[in-house]
C-alpha cells in the first residue's frame, strides 16, 4: 500500500475503504499480472462510508452532513455531527436539514 494509502487507513481505523472506493480493473495490464484498481467512489459514497465510521466511535451521529460547495458547484468539504447526546443530535439534524 502506498503512503496515502496508510494515512486513509490510519484515518478510517481500518482498510475497507480499499475496497469500498475501489474495485479491480476490467481491463488486463500489458506489462505486469498485478490486478489494477479503478476508483469507484464519489463523494457521497466516501461520506457515507465516514459516517458509518463515526456510528462506530460515537453513539449517536447526525442523519445527515452539511456539503459546502466551491462556485462551481463541487463539494469541497463535508460537516458531520456526532456526540454521546441524542439530544444534541436531534438538534443537529434539525440545523442541517435547514
Amino acid at each position: 500500500m502506498t503512503a496515502w494509502g496508510d494515512r486513509l487507513t490510519d484515518f478510517f481505523g481500518t482498510d475497507r475503504w480499499l475496497e469500498k472506493f475501489y474495485h479491480p480493473s476490467a481491463q488486463p495490464s500489458l506489462f505486469d499480472d498485478e490486478t489494477r484498481l479503478e476508483k469507484q467512489a464519489s463523494f457521497e459514497s466516501i461520506g457515507a462510508f465516514f459516517s458509518e465510521r463515526l456510528k462506530t466511535a460515537f453513539p449517536e451521529v447526525a442523519d445527515n452532513s452539511l456539503m459546502l460547495m466551491n462556485s462551481r458547484n463541487v463539494p469541497i468539504f463535508a460537516l458531520y455531527f456526532a456526540a454521546s447526546n441524542s439530544t444534541a443530535v436531534r438538534i443537529a439534524n434539525h440545523i442541517l436539514r435547514g
